[in-house]
């Protein structure tokens, strides 16, 4: 049934839990054990269902724990770009293929990223093809997952140090993984810049030792080293 139109849309909250206790980053005091997904849910006349998730909308305005006021804008936002549209009206396609996104839809898509994950889900679908497939086809077969939830567990527990988030690597290599990406820019907030680069410096090193010379680190600067570039000449 091509160009099905989209009749029903939805955004349920779910709750989910970390396995730990996130602790400080450099922007926020404590993410804490759990958060809050903003699930998209769109229906069509066809009886297609797509999905995205709206937490880059809900974070924006209330930190993922909004109040009902801004669900409503949420919700009134999507049925105003999504509901009585063709799941064919918001993308280009061209062989198969996705090459652009239409005129009327570029300023909100640009706006609101996370909404063209709906548009292709449900393209897709409308197609009979994989998403990967608008994207021109499948490049991998599998790719790496890698641990990221290294944060400042040095700072929650600071008897230990840079050794607590070795630790986190040991017990994530430990469940299989072998690769990691590390929260650094501790100078940005939580210590003063000398002393906090030379902590995020502990905690890669540390960090390395614990994965093993075979696993690929990774570091996220976080936003902690805005205005202090100079730092990571050294780091």
């Amino acid at each position: 049934m091509p160009g099905q139109k989209i009749t029903d849309i939805r955004v349920t909250p779910i709750p989910v839990h970390y396995r730990k206790e996130v602790g400080k980053v450099a922007f926020a005091d404590n993410i804490g054990s759990e958060r809050t997904e903003w699930l998209v849910r769109a229906r069509t006349d066809g009886g297609l269902e797509g999905y995205t998730i709206a937490n880059r909308f809900m974070g924006r305005f209330a930190g993922f724990h909004s109040s009902e006021g801004t669900v409503r804008g949420l919700v009134a936002l999507l049925r105003e770009v999504f509901l009585g549209s063709r799941v064919d009206d918001f993308l280009e396609v061209s062989e198969g293929r996705v090459t652009g996104v239409r005129d009327a839809y570029k300023q909100v898509f640009f706006s609101h990223g996370w909404m063209s994950i709906l548009a292709y889900d449900l393209l897709g679908q409308d197609l009979g093809v994989s998403c990967t497939d608008l994207f021109g086809g499948r490049i991998k077969d599998w790719i790496p997952a890698y641990d990221t939830s290294l944060f400042y567990q040095d700072m929650s527990n600071p008897e230990k140090g840079a050794a607590q988030v070795a630790a986190d690597a040991a017990d994530s290599r430990r469940d299989g993984y072998n690769a990691f990406k590390i929260k650094v820019g501790r100078a940005g907030r939580w210590m003063m810049p000398q002393e906090g680069l030379q902590r995020d410096v502990e905690v890669v090193l540390a960090v390395r030792e614990a994965a093993g010379a075979d696993a690929s680190v990774m570091v996220d600067g976080n936003f902690g080293y805005d205005g202090r570039m100079d730092l990571l000449e050294d780091f």
